[in-house]
């Protein structure tokens, strides 16, 4: 298929999408526009020139820039994204068809749409009446515009929609007895032409080949500048204008949009790095894809791992299989200054108490973070939090208390403290509320006997040891990206095991997963000291929200 960006166009190859589709050439189109939702815009920060100046002064020039060009591509493509309707010859045949459905970049000569959501038509002279009918129907059903806008075969959401059933009284509609047209935001006809940009073949050679699943901002701000020394192989990503560009502009030998076909060309590789960054509930399916392909890959999977329980059993057991390599991608713990926090923590005894105060970035409600699939933002996000506690202590966890106020959604607005065996408690706040010139931002007080350190959005650590007090400053906010990569390398160089250990992976796992869960259920405390909570099963019997109380720890 051929797509147009930023007036040049791209070949990529057709899409597959993972649910039963049909594929349509594009002869005309329409994209509608989405009902304006207050929150649409809560990404937007009212002063970018004075965000723009604290990124370069405090992340440094390169950083900085990365996630500009990040940010602005990303806003570029979501503003692309619509309901598209369209009509034109199905890929494989003859016959007309129209479709209805949402798409990432409409711009496409080749889109795909839900089978249910299409329907064949004899001839070109029904696409004006069917495009009435259709504009009526969404006129009179805002609600169901925007669930079918929203969905996504990720989501865990099912919109009861049938086109047919829509189209079936269309002959008692005139030409003109349509909708409202203020809700078309462009008709438009792919204008095929010489791609300017076609992918090349990658060239062979001894560096270790990279695949990346997922091309969105964070993979453009921080993987790719990190993994320079990779060859670039292939890059996927849903969206077919996110894979052409990221892939154009960094030199990707293969661009695609379905990670099932990508994946098959790590079939003749030796040791291939594959970067995970995609939806948070489909990294253990690529993962285990990718390994299935070529048991000598080499997988590096983002926070978080898994997105509930079932997924936490598979991953533990593909990581004990003889050969397997999946490094976690939790990259605070390889910061400089929590490196210097621990190694003072280990100049003393006792209990340790460890508290965050967390300034999360504000989400729009129709966020993919909300998606019921992806868990709520304790799996999302609070995970880093959850993760850093745990190698701050080191102790198994006994214990969670977790207040969340109603009326917003499951794991918004936490305060959370969660107990240790050894007698430590590490106590998180997080909130979108205050200032968002920083992004995310974050105050860390570490203490330990009469040790007091202070972490001041990483760019102050605070060391009041008994009566001495001393400032350690850093030019540059460093939450561990860099370093975590860098281990990353080493370790496929090397041919070292990731350096992510097994009992981290379950004990921070098992938290941030049964704190979800609390969140989810109203529950305030969950005991986590029942010995079933180590013998994990994915018993077939049972439902996720059963596993996470009877195998991982009983109501307080």
């Amino acid at each position: 298929m051929e797509i147009e960006f930023a007036d040049k166009s791209y070949l990529l190859p057709d899409p597959e999408p993972p649910y039963p589709s049909v594929l349509i050439e594009v002869k005309e189109a329409v994209a509608f526009r989405k009902p304006v939702q207050s929150e649409a815009h809560r990404f937007d920060y009212p002063h970018r020139l004075s965000k723009i100046i604290f990124f370069l002064l405090h992340e440094g020039p390169r950083l900085a820039s990365s996630k500009a060009r990040a940010a602005g591509f990303q806003r570029r493509l979501h503003a692309k994204r619509a309901l598209v309707l369209a009509y034109g010859k199905i890929r494989e045949g003859s016959d007309l068809f129209v479709g209805l459905g949402p798409q990432e970049y409409p711009y496409s000569s080749v889109l795909a749409f839900p089978r249910r959501w299409c329907v064949k038509i004899p001839d070109r002279e029904q696409w004006r009446p069917v495009l009435h009918r259709v504009l009526r129907y969404l006129s009179e059903h805002p609600e169901r515009f925007e669930a079918m806008h929203g969905w996504s075969p990720y989501s865990g959401t099912h919109v009861e929609f049938d086109l047919e059933i829509v189209l079936r009284d269309i002959d008692s509609y005139g030409a003109g007895d349509g909708g409202n047209d203020a809700m078309i935001e462009r008709r438009y006809k792919p204008s095929p032409r010489k791609s300017r940009f076609q992918r090349k073949e990658p060239t062979m050679g001894n560096e270790r080949a990279l695949f990346l699943i997922g091309a969105g901002a964070y993979a453009q701000a921080y993987v790719l500048p990190s993994l320079r020394p990779l060859r670039r192989h292939t890059v996927v990503d849903l969206n077919p204008a996110a894979a052409a560009v990221v892939g154009a502009r960094e030199g990707f030998g293969y661009w695609d949009t379905s990670a099932t076909r990508a994946l098959t060309r790590l079939r003749h590789l030796d040791e291939p790095c594959v970067v995970i960054c995609t939806y948070h509930s489909t990294h253990l399916e690529l993962a285990e894809r990718a390994l299935a392909i070529n048991e000598r890959s080499r997988i590096f999977m983002e926070k978080p791992p898994v997105t509930d329980f079932r997924q936490l059993c598979r991953l533990f057991e593909l990581r004990r299989q003889e050969g397997a390599f999946i490094e976690i991608g939790f990259n605070r713990r390889h910061s400089r200054i929590i490196e210097r926090c621990r190694d003072l923590l280990s100049l003393r005894s006792g209990p340790i108490t460890v508290t965050y105060i967390v300034k999360e970035l504000g989400l729009p409600a129709c966020h993919w973070y909300y998606w019921p699939t992806q868990g709520t933002r304790i799996t999302g996000n609070l995970c880093h939090w959850i993760d850093l506690s745990y190698y701050l202590i080191g102790a198994p966890p006994v214990g969670i208390t977790l207040a969340s106020p109603s009326g917003i959604p499951a794991g918004d607005e936490v305060s959370m403290v969660i107990a240790f065996r050894d007698g430590s408690k590490a106590t998180l706040v997080s909130t979108d509320r205050g200032n968002a010139l920083r992004g995310v931002q974050e105050y860390i007080e570490i203490r330990r006997g009469d040790l007091t350190l202070t972490i001041h959005d990483f760019l102050k650590l605070e060391v009041q040891d008994g009566a001495r007090h001393r400032v350690f400053r850093y030019w540059f906010r460093n939450k561990g990206h860099a370093e975590m990569y860098r281990h990353y390398l080493k370790a496929v160089e090397n041919r070292m095991p990731p350096s992510y250990p097994a009992e981290d992976l379950l004990q921070v796992c098992r938290m941030y997963l049964a704190a979800s869960e609390m969140a989810r259920r109203g529950m305030s405390t969950l005991s986590l000291t029942e010995p079933e909570a180590y013998r994990l099963t994915a018993s077939a019997g049972l439902r996720t929200s059963d596993i996470s109380v009877t195998g991982f720890g009983r109501v307080g």
